[in-house]
Order: structure tokens, then C-alpha cells, then sequence
């Protein structure tokens, strides 16, 4: 499912796949291979087979006609289930409704204009926008592991009824923020941030610096609500239980409530999900008489999550939290069995767990932190000890809040040793290149496979080292061919248009409409890139503040701001590039590219022009052209429609244009 999810044209090769596993499994009996496993082996088949193909009727029946209600005008009533903030201090609502046949989720960005609270009812007018991929923050793909397809900018109300019911939905909201004031009283902004992302895994308050420095440093998981926190969360609530002196399967299922309201004070993340059905997989398996298997347990969470929402397989939340179960519950324990000696059996299960995660990280986030292990040693322990402090809280209804201020010093030394493991050189491995990602996959299969048939541990440690030695040397080719082309990226939303311009090693940016929005878009490519050095920085009066604050701790050697008539020329060696208001022309090894507004009317001659802000009315002389401000499907070759788009052109002029 997650192959299907990455490439359309994989699901095919997944159904072939499951096809032949199927026929030797049936008609090749006597390998032996499979002699004596043949019914697991048709098992895993018809999983093969089977999760494919719910993927693809999901994505055909549910998916696609949703997607199809883009710009249309409808009457619809749904009941509220959220209430947020935007980050323009609006209001938006999530909505439960039925569209298209199927019950679904919406967000309706209602602004001030009208106070509604979960439970309510309201009837709209409105019009339905499909939300697209922002290249920033992945912003379809989260939805879509939501169930969420689907946004509403404008509505007209045609009718609203209170809901003067008891709710637990919104009793579970209230205690939330009542928790979530206590925290935000009690701690310093940081410190309130980062706890509510680990007790809530609401990051909305958390700088967007601290978030990549946790990331950087191995221990982001920290604040999506997983299996940390949920057997934190189980072993208090047992604690206090047995304070009472319950019955054990009278305990369970007390346990069991309280982390379905747990879910709920978490949104019910995927992660979460996925760690409450282990959870209580686990713990309910001594009930039955039966052994707790974490790789059996993890199987059948998965396969719950991704039933009814399959979509949730390409959530990066998601596959973060199977793989470090997978790592410490199954491949840790099997890699480890034999070692004795206690210290080093736990850096070894710590490396076992980075190594499960690390190409759920690259696949989804585009890069992998190689200080995973000594973080998760040496830093992690902090936020672990503000974590049961928040959790004592939540537990005792706040009456514990008083130790809360005990919390505030371990969140600060935990997010001051992730900003300064994040700064050591080569401490993390940022990867774009798909052909890399491809490796990436390839060799985990393969490692998983070789596990799957329990071949002895020196064979797969000695696998494991070459896979490692094999990535490497990949990445370093795969760098330094991309230190040869000229890439240039055009980056923003709507008719908004910022040019990234990567030769040599060095990076030039240009912006061409001012929107300070866009300064997200050029630190998330600099970043993937590994960029820490901007030769040419060209803003406006309105965002140069903007990408002073956005491009913190990133070398500019220069920083203009054009009025009307101003150019500025930037040279290093073989690119030359010169910029003026909306304007800009490069020369690069005899190549010639041009990125202007669609407004001017003058036409150019250019191996590549960039219009963007429109249906462009010259005639523009051009091997191919990029029109950021249209849909791909309103474009042919070798015209180029939509945003986030990157051209490359090597030594010997050949172009090729992806999205990002």
C-alpha cells in the first residue's frame, strides 16, 4: 500500500508481484524455499494482493469522486467535531458530512463571522475546494491520511442548532484546554510548546526552528503521541487503579476507557491510533491465555488504521511510529538475543531503532539523522521525565499541576542539546534524489527479507553494512552530479512566484511578487538540499524581514532590495545571473533562461522562460516554459503547468523539469 501510495504505476507492479508469488507458491511445492511454510506463504500473498487492491478501490470510489467536487456549490449539513485557530487568528471548524455518498470530514474556514461549538449543527451553502500538496508542510498528504479531501473558504449559513446535549466529545476538548492553560500558565512559551506536543501532539505552538532541531537530532517522535506515551499513560492509570484494588479484567477495562479518551484528547492521530489498539492488543492477550507478539499485534493495528482510511499509509506520523515499534519490539530483540553485556545490548537496540526509522524518515520527510541513537541515550531522558510529569497531570485532573514548574528546566535542556546536536557537521543525511529513495526502499525490503527468512545475525549485520556502504557511496555520486547542473526552482502558491537558483553549490534567490509566505517554501528547499550558503539574496520592502527571520543560521552574502530601475548582477564563474524588479535572466554555460511576469508583453528567446502570474500573451521564443500559475492539465509539452516546480540542465544541455 505504502509502494501504491509513492507510485501509482507501483500498484500494478504489486499486483504482478503478489500474482507469481501466488503461482510458486501453488505450483512449485517442492522448493525448498517453501516446504513446510506454504501456508504462511499463501497468507502473505493474499496480503500482498489484498492491501493493493483495497487501495485502489478506495482510491477509485471514494477518493476520486470527492477530488472531482473541486469549485462545486452545494447544500450541505454537517456537525461540528473541531474548533481551531488559524495562524491569520480565524476560526475553522471541522465538519462530519456526507458528500458524494460518503460520510467525510471537511474543514470550514468560517473566520469570525459566525461562534458554533462541538456538537452543533449548522447547514451550509458552500463551495468546495480540494485541498492541494503544499510543498512546505505536505499538506494533502496529512489530510488524506485523515480522511480529508476537501476544504470550505466560502459558505453562506442557511440555518444553525445548538446542540444543549452532553457531549464527551467536547467534555474531552474542555478538559483539554483546561489542561493546556494550566501547562501554558505554569511553563515558559518553549517549554509549553514542546509539552503540548508531546501530552497532545499539538505542535501549532512550536517554533518551526525547535521542530527541525528536534527532527535533526533524532528525537522528533518525541512529540507525535505514540507508544511512549500511551504505556506511560496505561501504567498510571493502572497505578491508580490498583489503588482500589479492582479485579484485573475490571482494571482492563477501565484501562482500555481512558485510553479511548486519551485518543480523543490527542485528535486521534494515526500514531496514536495505531499505539492504542497495540496497547490494548497487548495487554489484553494474558485475558485469553495467550504470549504477547509485538510483530502479530503490530500486523493488526495496521491493518485496523488502514481499513477504513487507507490513505493513512503515506502519513509520515504514521510509519515513524510502526517503524520504531518494529525496531525496538521485533528487530532488536532478534539482532540482540545472545549479547550479555547490559550497556552494550541497549546501544545496540537504540541502533537498531534509528536503522527501522531511518528510511520511513528519508522516504517521507526526505532525510535521516545519524545522532538518532545518542540522542534517544543522552537527550531523550529529559522529555521523557517532563512527559510523566504532564501526564500525572492529565491523570489527577490537574491537581498534580503544582509539580508542572519542575518540568520547565528538563524541557529547556532537552530543546538546547537538540539545537546544538543539530548544528554538528554531517549529523544528518538530507535526501532528494529519487533514484536514492529508490535505493532506499529497495535495500529495506531486502534487509526485511533476509530477517523474514532468519538467516544467521553475522549474514544480516554483514548485509546491513554493505546496504549502508552502497547508500553512501549512492549519495555522494548522486551530489556531486547535482553540483554539475544548473537547478533552478519556482516555489509559491497561486500566482506568488520565488526562484531558487542552485549552481556550484551555492544557492541565489530571487522573489518575485514579495509574499512573505514564500520564505517557508525556499527554507524547506534549501534545507532538503543541505544549503547552508546563499550568495544572492533579492527581496522586497515587505519580505526581506521575512527571510532574515525564516533563513536563520544560513550564510547571505548579499541581501538587495530593488526599486523601480535598480538591477543587481551576481557572477560565479559559470553562471551569471542579473535581477531587477520581477525580473530575472541567467547565462549559465552558454544556456539561457528567462523568469518574468506573464503580465509583459514583451516577447523572449530563451532555452527556458518562466511566466508565471498568469495565461502569458507573448509569443515567447523557448525550448520549454514553466507556467507556475496554472494546472498541469491546462498545459502541454513543452509547456509546464503548476507551482513547486524544479528545472535541471546539465553540462550537455539536457532539461528535465519534476514537480517537488
Amino acid at each position: 500500500m505504502l509502494a501504491a501510495f509513492l507510485n501509482h504505476a507501483a500498484a500494478g507492479i504489486l499486483l504482478a508481484a503478489g500474482c507469481i508469488t501466488v503461482c510458486i507458491a501453488l505450483f512449485l511445492p517442492q522448493c525448498r524455499a517453501y516446504r513446510g511454510n506454504r501456508f504462511a506463504f499463501l497468507l502473505m500473498a493474499a496480503g500482498l494482493l489484498s492491501g493493493t487492491a483495497v487501495w485502489q478501490h478506495y482510491d477509485r470510489t471514494v477518493r476520486a469522486p470527492l477530488c472531482a467536487m473541486d469549485g462545486q456549490t452545494v447544500t450541505l449539513t454537517g456537525t461540528v467535531t473541531a474548533c481551531g485557530r488559524t495562524a491569520n487568528d480565524g476560526t475553522v471548524y471541522t465538519l462530519r458530512t456526507m458528500l458524494a455518498d460518503h460520510r467525510v470530514s471537511a474543514d470550514w474556514y468560517a473566520g469570525d463571522a459566525v461562534s458554533l461549538k462541538t456538537g452543533d449543527t449548522v447547514t451550509l451553502s458552500a463551495e468546495l475546494t480540494r485541498i492541494t500538496q503544499d510543498y512546505a508542510s505536505h499538506t494533502a498528504d496529512t489530510q488524506a491520511g485523515m480522511g480529508k479531501y476537501l476544504r470550505i473558504y466560502r459558505a453562506d449559513v442557511l440555518d444553525m442548532q445548538e446542540d444543549t446535549g452532553f457531549s464527551l466529545l467536547r467534555a474531552v476538548q474542555g478538559y483539554r484546554e483546561q489542561i493546556s492553560y494550566e501547562i501554558s500558565s505554569r511553563l515558559s512559551t518553549d517549554s509549553a510548546a514542546l509539552m503540548n506536543g508531546m501530552l497532545f501532539g499539538d505542535k501549532t505552538a512550536l517554533d518551526d526552528d525547535l521542530r527541525e532541531s528536534l527532527y535533526a537530532a533524532g528525537i522528533g517522535h518525541i512529540t507525535a503521541v505514540s507508544g511512549l506515551h500511551l504505556v506511560f499513560f496505561w501504567l498510571l492509570v493502572m497505578r491508580l487503579l490498583g489503588l482500589f484494588h479492582l479485579p484485573h479484567r475490571l482494571r482492563f477495562l477501565l484501562g482500555c476507557s481512558a485510553i479511548g479518551l486519551f485518543v480523543l484528547l490527542a485528535d486521534g492521530s494515526a500514531s496514536v491510533r495505531r499505539a492504542a489498539l497495540m496497547l490494548i492488543l497487548s495487554q489484553s492477550a494474558p485475558l485469553f491465555g495467550r504470549k504477547v507478539n509485538t510483530l502479530h499485534s503490530l500486523s493488526l493495528a495496521m491493518l485496523l488504521c488502514t481499513l477504513f482510511t487507507p490513505y493513512v499509509i503515506g502519513a509520515a506520523g504514521f510509519w515513524l511510529s510502526v517503524s520504531g515499534v518494529l525496531g525496538i519490539g521485533v528487530i532488536a530483540p532478534h539482532l540482540t538475543l545472545h549479547i550479555r553485556h547490559r550497556s552494550a545490548k541497549q546501544i545496540l537496540q537504540l541502533c537498531c531503532v534509528s536503522a527501522a526509522v531511518f528510511p520511513a524518515s528519508v522516504l517521507l520527510l526526505g532525510q535521516g539523522s545519524l545522532l538518532s541513537p545518542l540522542s534517544n541515550l543522552v537527550i531523550l531522558p529529559f522529555g521523557v521525565a517532563a512527559l510523566y510529569l504532564g501526564l500525572l497531570t492529565v491523570c489527577t485532573g490537574g491537581l498534580t499541576a503544582f509539580l508542572l514548574p519542575l518540568a520547565d528546566p528538563l524541557c529547556r535542556v532537552l530543546l538546547y542539546t537538540a539545537q546544538l546536536a543539530a548544528k554538528i557537521p554531517f549529523s544528518q543525511v538530507q535526501i532528494s534524489s529519487s533514484a536514492v529513495r529508490f535505493t532506499v526502499a529497495l535495500v529495506t525490503l531486502l534487509l526485511l527479507l533476509l530477517l523474514a527468512l532468519q538467516i544467521p545475525r553475522k549474514h544480516v549485520a554483514a548485509a546491513f553494512i554493505l546496504c549502508c556502504a552502497l547508500l553512501f557511496g549512492q549519495s555522494l555520486y548522486t551530489a556531486y552530479t547535482e553540483r554539475q547542473m544548473l537547478q533552478i526552482a519556482v516555489l509559491g502558491r497561486k500566482n506568488d512566484c520565488a526562484a531558487v537558483i542552485l549552481a556550484d553549490g551555492e544557492a541565489y534567490i530571487a522573489d518575485m511578487t514579495g509574499a512573505v509566505r514564500n520564505t517557508r517554501y525556499v527554507r524547506t528547499l534549501l534545507r532538503s538540499r543541505g544549503m547552508t550558503k546563499v550568495g544572492l539574496l533579492v527581496g522586497s520592502g515587505a519580505n526581506s524581514a521575512a527571510y532574515a527571520e525564516a533563513l536563520r543560521g544560513t550564510e547571505i552574502e548579499t541581501v538587495r532590495v530593488l526599486s523601480d530601475g535598480e538591477s543587481v548582477s551576481a557572477d560565479s564563474g559559470r553562471l551569471f545571473l542579473t535581477a531587477e524588479q520581477g525580473r530575472l535572466h541567467l547565462t549559465w554555460n552558454g544556456y539561457t533562461a528567462e523568469i518574468l511576469p506573464a503580465a509583459e508583453a514583451d516577447a523572449v528567446s530563451a532555452e527556458i522562460v518562466v511566466r508565471y502570474g498568469g495565461t502569458p500573451q507573448a509569443a515567447d521564443s523557448f525550448a520549454k516554459r514553466l507556467l507556475p500559475s496554472l494546472p498541469p492539465e491546462d498545459c502541454t509539452a513543452p509547456e509546464y503547468g503548476g507551482q513547486n516546480m524544479l528545472i535541471r540542465i546539465t553540462d550537455s544541455g539536457k532539461c528535465d523539469i519534476r514537480p517537488l
